[in-house]
């Protein structure tokens, strides 16, 4: 089965929504163990297109994982980020203290994504 992409007007109008809407970069490390180099590029590459687009860049930290994130590795990140010279705006924020935020956008995120189908193809639908 094969989907096509939209047409060019529902392309031109996703052009419009996007322009009308400030840029907003993040970058999410997990602190699960030590940033490296591929982080870097990674984050330096967010950094840029936030900056070209006026926009902003904020530091989202995916410490979802309770079992695997650590104090010690959340603090080397920011220490690693601010020494590699990358700005953010906006105070750290935590995912884990956006449970609550999430849960009630996640419900709401699932039925649209549920509501967005392809274009039936063959007789299917």
């Amino acid at each position: 089965m094969e989907f096509g992409l939209p047409g060019s007007a529902f392309q031109s109008e996703i052009q419009v929504l996007q322009s009308k809407i400030p840029y907003r970069g993040r970058l999410a490390p997990s602190p699960t163990g030590y940033l490296h180099a591929g982080h870097a590029v990674t984050f330096w590459r967010a950094q840029e297109r936030a900056l070209s687009a006026s926009g902003k860049l904020l530091l989202r930290i995916e410490d979802l994982d309770r079992d695997r994130c650590r104090p010690e590795f959340r603090a080397a990140i920011v220490e690693d980020l601010g020494w590699f010279g990358l700005q953010w705006e906006g105070a750290l924020i935590l995912q884990s203290g956006r449970r609550a935020f999430i849960s009630k956008r996640g419900s709401a995120c699932a039925i649209v994504a549920w509501s967005i189908r392809a274009p039936a193809r063959d007789g299917m639908s």
